[in-house]
């Protein structure tokens, strides 16, 4: 079967001058079809023998349409804008719910952290035989060298350390004295505990330290460690502050 595929002065190139429109229309898709069957040349430059393929004069208009499309099929601009609008309009509506997932994921966070903590206070009554002390004052850090209950300055994140797998934080600088020590406890006022801080809120962090007075037993800190969590103080008035060894004792309040 021979396939017209230019305007050649044969009998058989210019039976129909649609037809040749359409040869020089296809001229390229027929080469492939053609390479693909194992085409022979023949005399006539511009036509090709095809074997086994209908000649393309004799193929109706939807294949003609099918091969065209498929040789030119691409995206235009309307499309792509339209394709663009779809995401976008999809990303708008999966947003909120990912960021309310998120937002339950840190509040499941938050609440494990006081789940850890009030274990933390058990195991400490276990251990001790006594809930964790509220310390003596803001302004007294935790001493590892002073123990338990009474005698320890530290308040109560400090004293359930150990039971929140920070033990290695609550000795640094036990056993030491004088500058050293001193050193040590500013690096533990300065170092943030993951625990102590809710997700929702903020990451764990420090604040920089510019108050007048500065602690006691410790190195002055540039930088403190602030925390989200806050524990009862007992019956104390709350205008006092807890009395270390050698100060008056606050008022109670009732």
């Amino acid at each position: 079967m021979r396939m017209c595929l230019g305007d050649q002065q044969s009998s058989t190139c210019h039976e129909d001058r649609s037809i040749r429109a359409v040869c020089a229309a296809m001229t390229i898709r027929a080469c492939e079809i053609a390479a693909s069957f194992g085409e022979q040349l023949g005399s006539c430059r511009s036509c090709v023998w095809i074997v086994g393929i209908q000649p393309i004069w004799e193929w109706d208009t939807m294949t003609l349409l099918l091969l065209h499309r498929a040789r030119s099929r691409a995206f235009t601009l309307v499309e792509l804008l339209v394709v663009i609008a779809i995401i976008g309009i999809l990303i708008a509506l999966l947003l909120p719910a990912i960021q309310a997932a998120r937002e339950s994921a840190r509040r499941s966070e938050c609440k494990n952290n006081l789940k850890q903590m009030g274990l933390a206070a058990q195991n400490h009554v276990d251990a001790i035989k006594s809930f964790p002390t509220g310390g003596w004052g803001w302004h007294w850090p935790g001493d590892p060298n002073r123990g338990y209950k009474n005698d320890q300055p530290g308040g109560w994140m400090y004293n359930i350390l150990p039971w929140i797998e920070e033990a290695q934080l609550r000795n640094r600088g036990k056993g030491l004295t004088g500058t050293p020590k001193a050193d040590a406890i500013r690096d533990v006022i300065q170092t943030p505990v993951k625990f102590y801080f809710c997700p929702s809120r903020r990451t764990p962090q420090t604040v920089p330290f510019t108050h007048g007075t500065n602690y006691e037993l410790a190195t002055r800190p540039t930088e403190v460690a602030r925390n989200d969590y806050a524990a009862s103080g007992g019956s104390l008035d709350p205008g006092s502050n807890p009395a270390g060894p050698g100060l008056p004792q606050p008022q109670v309040y009732n």
